[in-house]
């Protein structure tokens, strides 16, 4: 776009914000409809940031650019910043060399080894992005089998953003741009904003929004140092003398061109930057004739079919396509020399509708999102229609032909990605291929967007999957928590011919992640005996407090001389360690450590080492320093393999530092777990609040009223009073608190989950006593085993 005195008012606000960031971090949210000047805004604003003497880095990430789907935005801010030794004004990108990832990197960790493999695991996902595909290839890596190599470990990536970011704010200036916001994934938003806000100084971040089909969010951080910059089209005033007057200072007819641009572009800047450039020889030359200047509707209707064809095709692929797949599609569709394609590609790029976009210039994309929203009118017509099928076509031969090649993959997400539900329902082995290699890949994130879309567009194409990939996409789910699409995929497929066995047992397992015990219960009680259905059964008994029954279940399995030892004996034993003494559960747990250190995964080793801290806490100060390097243990495997399960080792090791009296300590890591637990997991968010705010209490003893009021919340929602034991700490806490405020109360907690021993807990509950003002309140504090599943 030219460089246009426009906004010079916002301009200085963005700066002056950038300037203060350095006492206190800033939000700064600009918003519009596509074509405003939102990204050209900020490029003005930061410029001056570019020279040599003003220390900053600077960061510019554009979500359109990700294939997929945002999911791979960990990945893309670490390759972007890894090498440094950048200062690119026009991409927004400025990153010396001493404080590139790479340098950090070399300072925090010295093994050479792991430097190697985190490259390797980021260099495979954002190879498949067509932008970084390119400057993947420029360095020289090959990334051809390194989707194997390391396991996509999103918190690991995203913990290690984070302490980069924090690392580089303490050296100067961190001005973080990323640009169409509104496509940003909604669990790494939340992350990315609550962790971003923790670096209080030397932040400068800014969110670019399209508003077109959706409202302005605003983000959670930095909430009390923001500005809101709402971009507007420009008026016919501001297109006389802001645009028109400084780049044809001598010439007489910029009034009849300002009605006519006005008119024509309804004052949105893209389409003014288009319509200057397809008419900036006749304007200079003081020549204006108003039937021959078009809308950009109208411009792309009469440009030369080649070049039309050339945006629709960039229209097909907003993250971008390569060079090469262009001639590819195009000399499908086109019987032409690589020359004149080449010298029809300068034309339409020289008129503003398309750029080439990467380190080596050999990407396709549109210049403009507003140019893809303004080709949408032509969509229906029968010449793009035959264009598309033409596309599909070709983008299929080249998905088989390079099957063996780095671009599999990249191919397939272009493939999958323009093909209608019909087309799908005909190619699904394409779409099953893709899930296996993201799957193997854990790239669950991205599975659960890819399903989602099948589930609102066309959910016929569930059916037509085959079990193993309908499993993958469960399982998918389950490591990411996103138990309401579980649900969505089961209740599509349970009237069809593929439901089975298996898909009933996920069912139960779904039914009793989202608290409808009643209904887990009834199905798990249809299902064949086995030592799975029982774990299930056994998991929702303890949901509802039927410890009798639980009790008697667990005896019969234990005493039954024909029991199957399979893994769900042992994932049983797990679950049931505080049905047991202290050295029975002990060795319980030990007995599935060597089993699944054998036959299992990391995770199953993580959650067995989870349990085993529990019952070290709850055993008493004698086994706090067993329980802390337990802890730490089985930290280390969740954060190893990227689970976020991680949360119920920093929910334990909070309260273990609580039980020892060190209560900052406690705040940090139930924080750390509130960061990681989904917010589906409604029980562990209350009861993780509620240990919280009791450190908080321990700290300030005039918080005890806010303790007071979250539990009254709580206590009205309705998922929280099916669980008898969240019901009994909620109850347990709010009774004592009472006491201690009015002397009387009239809750009654079930004496059941008291503890009847001399440790003061229970399976799942310490107690203890806050000290508020001299007096002491009775209180407890939730304890988190992996038991659910």
């Amino acid at each position: 776009m030219k460089k246009y005195n426009i906004r010079k008012d916002k301009i200085f606000e963005i700066q002056k914000k950038i300037d203060e960031c350095y006492t206190s971090s800033s939000i700064i949210n600009v918003y519009g409809a596509s074509g405003t000047g939102k990204t050209y805004l900020v490029q003005e604003a930061v410029e001056k940031y570019f020279c040599d003497n003003a220390k900053s880095t600077i960061l510019y990430l554009n979500l359109l650019e990700d294939i997929l789907s945002t999911t791979a935005f960990w990945d893309m801010i670490l390759f972007t910043i890894w090498n440094g030794d950048i200062n690119d004004k026009e991409n927004m990108l400025k990153v010396d060399k001493k404080t590139s990832l790479s340098k950090y990197l070399r300072r925090c960790f010295h093994r050479e080894k792991v430097i190697n493999v985190l490259f390797q695991s980021v260099s495979s996902i954002v190879a498949t992005i067509p932008v970084y595909n390119a400057q993947i290839e420029i360095g020289g890596i090959d990334v051809t089998d390194s989707n194997h190599l390391a396991i996509n470990n999103e918190i690991e990536k995203s913990q290690l953003v984070m302490k980069y970011f924090k690392y580089v704010s303490k050296k100067h200036k961190l001005i973080l741009i990323i640009d169409n916001y509104q496509f940003m994934n909604p669990t790494i938003k939340r992350y990315f904003e609550i962790a971003i806000n923790q670096i209080s100084k030397n932040v400068a971040f800014i969110n670019i929004q399209r508003t077109d089909n959706t409202h302005y969010i605003r983000p959670i951080a930095y909430q009390n140092n923001y500005i809101n910059i709402e971009l507007t089209n420009l008026s016919k005033k501001d297109i006389l003398e802001s645009i028109l007057v400084p780049l044809y200072p001598d010439v007489k007819i910029l009034n009849m061109v300002s009605e006519d641009c006005f008119k024509k572009t309804f004052g949105n800047l893209k389409e003014i930057d288009i319509y200057i450039k397809a008419n900036h020889n006749n304007i200079r030359n003081g020549i204006f004739k108003k039937n021959r200047t078009k809308s950009l509707e109208n411009a792309l209707d009469s440009l030369p079919q080649i070049q039309r064809d050339l945006v629709l095709l960039a229209t097909l692929f907003p993250a971008g396509i390569r060079l090469e797949y262009v001639t590819a599609l195009m000399k499908r569709y086109f019987y032409l020399k690589d020359d004149v394609l080449n010298e029809e590609l300068k034309k339409i790029i020289t008129l503003g509708y398309v750029m080439l976009n990467s380190t080596r210039k050999d990407l396709l994309k549109l210049s403009h999102d507003k140019i893809g929203l303004s080709i949408e009118t032509i969509n229906s017509s029968e010449e793009f229609l035959e264009f598309y099928y033409n596309i599909e076509s070709g983008l299929e031969e080249l998905v088989q032909e390079k099957k063996d090649s780095s671009d599999y993959i990249y191919l397939l997400h272009c493939y999958i990605g323009i093909c209608d539900g019909k087309k799908i329902l005909k190619s699904i082995k394409y779409l099953e291929e893709l899930i296996k290699l993201e799957y193997n890949a854990c790239s669950f994130q991205y599975l659960v967007e890819l399903i989602k879309t099948y589930i609102d567009s066309d959910k016929n194409i569930l059916l037509h999957l085959s079990e193993q990939y309908i499993l993958s996409l469960l399982d998918a789910c389950q490591k990411i928590c996103s138990f309401e699409t579980s649900l969505e995929i089961l209740n599509i497929i349970r009237s069809s011919n593929v439901w089975n066995e298996k898909f009933r047992i996920y069912y139960v397992k779904v039914m009793t992640q989202l608290y409808h015990f009643d209904i887990a219960l009834k199905e798990v009680e249809l299902l064949p005996e086995s030592n799975e259905t029982l774990m299930y059964k056994l998991i929702i008994l303890e949901h509802i407090g039927k410890e009798a029954e639980i009790s008697k279940l667990l005896n019969s399995l234990i005493q039954n001389r024909n029991k199957v030892l399979d893994k769900w004996y042992y994932i049983i034993l797990r679950n049931t360690a505080h049905f047991f003494s202290y050295e029975q559960a002990y060795h319980n747990l030990q007995k599935c450590l060597d089993y699944f250190s054998k036959c299992g995964t990391v995770f199953e080793q993580a959650t067995i080492l989870n349990n085993i801290s529990v019952i070290q806490i709850w055993n008493g100060s004698k086994t706090y320093i067993d329980a802390e390097k337990t802890i730490k243990k089985a930290i280390k495997k969740f954060y190893e393999i990227g689970s976020n399960e991680i949360f119920e080792s920093y929910y334990n090791y909070g309260t273990l530092n609580y039980l020892k009296g060190n209560y900052q300590k406690a705040i940090e890591y139930f924080e750390y777990a509130l960061e990681e637990v989904p917010e589906t997991l409604t029980m562990d968010v209350t009861l993780l609040h509620i240990n919280k705010r009791i450190c908080e209490c321990a700290i300030n003893p005039e918080k005890i009223s806010d303790l007071e009021i979250y539990i009254l919340k709580s206590l009205n929602k309705s998922e929280i009073l099916q669980d008898p034991w969240v019901r009994f700490q909620l109850e347990y806490n709010l009774k004592n608190i009472e006491i201690y405020n009015n002397g009387k109360t009239d809750v009654n907690p079930s004496e059941i989950f008291l503890p009847n021993n001399d440790r003061n807990t229970t399976t799942l509950t310490v107690f203890d006593v806050l000290n508020i003002h001299n007096d002491y309140i009775p209180i407890c504090l939730s304890l988190s085993p992996n038991w659910r599943y």
